[in-house]
């Protein structure tokens, strides 16, 4: 749980920077710039993954998850860029939690939610619907 509570507090701190990105940097060369970024690290971290053991099998997902991956970045930093309050828009992006249960629950045939989480979505939509 300590891991989720970092990552969110990282994405909020990156929301935030990334507003403050000037607008005369359209959102393909930011992104340029982020992926040769990414491209370095990932240099530097090959040789300790086990890269050159992956079958093909395996790297048509990765191929997918990376294809979605690019798509999804480039939507949220124009959501961001564009947005007048970032909370209005971060509040929106939330909607990612209900899309992913449903699509894992389309995927599986089985509904996953307990109901917590069902008070949550319910919570979640009451909140959009609030802000919006």
């Amino acid at each position: 749980m300590y891991l989720e509570i970092l990552a969110s507090i990282i994405l909020a701190i990156r929301n935030i920077v990334l507003k403050q990105v000037p607008g005369s940097i359209d959102v393909i060369t930011s992104f340029s710039l982020l992926a040769v970024i990414w491209g370095i690290v990932g240099i530097f971290m090959v040789p300790f993954s086990k890269f050159s053991s992956l079958t093909r099998e395996e790297y048509i997902p990765l191929i997918g998850y990376a294809i979605l991956a690019l798509l999804a970045q480039i939507t949220m930093q124009n959501a961001f860029i564009n947005s007048t309050n970032i909370a209005i828009t971060a509040a929106l992006l939330s909607l990612n939690i209900i899309f992913s249960l449903l699509l894992d629950s389309l995927v599986s045939k089985k509904f996953k939610a307990t109901p917590k989480q069902i008070v949550a979505i319910c919570l979640i939509l009451t909140g959009t619907v609030l802000v919006k």
